[in-house]
């Protein structure tokens, strides 16, 4: 069972680094998440394993970077879709799931463990004292198809249609495109949209609901195109949105074939068996020195949520509480 000594919360240094006490209650959340996917996991025998950063942090510092305030960890697309059926019914009372077929925007998958900032007391008590949204993100790790040709016609799609997923809301900036594609979309107008909307029902044999969210349907087709080979049996896989964005991350399918397992602040995560030609890909054969930065997002992410609880308290006229701000 998950448990934290009371000196765990404590504010520290590490590798020249100061974490704060509530950074602290955050991984201990996310820990928490992860011990209720570890469960569903082992009881239908779902591989899963630390990714990104998580897996970095694994390797080189037994636990969390100092500086990263998110837990990562990766499925291939067959075991996600078994955790997804599982974890629908078996993750306790509170917790969501959010991903491309609810409300998420990424082709990511988080599992959270509330949807609501609280400061219900039974709440806090559960979660470490973290009043905040707080989960894992779950990376999908996809079949490349062996076809070369097949693989360029994939990762066209994708970029043109999740480029005009995540542009859909994007007001018209009046800077028109006779050849619509993927680096003119967030300047294109509705009616651009909808003709290459058009297109891409054409070219997919599909067709969308006018009637429904256009944005979700397309980041439901774009997940659903990452997953075109799913049942192939591959010699590489990779993240796709990696692949779209020219990060060569792709990797042959033996090192994902299995994990072992590594200590990961007060218990253990499983790593790709191959961590060690993983990391060296991903972030360069000195990856065991660590260079101080912080996420790409605003850090800690909790950040905008720490925002508005604060003006709630200011609103009621009632004094934030000390733990809060330390």
């Amino acid at each position: 069972m998950l448990q934290f000594e009371p000196s765990y919360f404590n504010a520290e240094d590490r590798d020249g680094f100061h974490i704060k006490s509530m950074v602290k209650r955050c991984w201990a959340v996310q820990l928490k998440v992860l011990s209720e996917i570890d469960a569903i996991c082992k009881r239908h025998n779902i591989m899963y394993y630390a990714e990104c950063g998580t897996l970095l942090g694994a390797v080189r510092h037994g636990g969390f970077i100092p500086w990263d305030d998110d837990l990562d960890i990766g499925m291939r697309r067959v075991d996600y879709t078994r955790f997804l059926h599982y974890a629908k019914t078996e993750l306790p009372e509170g917790y969501s799931i959010i991903n491309v077929k609810g409300n998420g925007i990424q082709l990511i998958c988080r599992v959270v463990n509330t949807l609501f900032i609280t400061m219900n007391p039974k709440q806090l008590e559960e979660f470490y004292g973290f009043p905040y949204i707080g989960g894992i993100d779950i990376f999908i790790t996809d079949n490349i198809p062996k076809n070369k040709n097949e693989e360029n016609v994939q990762l066209e799609l994708l970029a043109a249609v999740n480029s005009l997923a995540i542009n859909w809301d994007k007001k018209f900036s009046n800077t028109q495109s006779d050849n619509l594609d993927v680096e003119s979309v967030e300047n294109a107008s509705m009616e651009e949209k909808m003709e290459l909307v058009k297109q891409i029902e054409e070219l997919c044999n599909i067709k969308l609901d006018p009637n429904k969210s256009m944005k979700r349907q397309l980041l439901i087709l774009s997940d659903q195109i990452c997953a075109m080979y799913w049942d192939d049996e591959p010699n590489e896989v990779s993240l796709m949105p990696d692949l779209v964005l020219k990060r060569e991350f792709r990797f042959p399918v033996s090192y994902y074939a299995s994990t072992i397992d590594m200590p990961f602040e007060n218990t253990t995560i499983p790593v790709p068996k191959e961590y060690d030609k993983i990391l060296r890909k991903r972030y360069g054969d000195n990856y065991m020195t660590p260079i101080q930065c912080t996420s790409s997002h605003n850090y800690p992410f909790y950040c905008h949520q720490e925002k508005r609880l604060f003006a709630e308290f200011e609103k009621q006229n009632l004094p934030i509480p000390a733990y809060l701000k330390e």
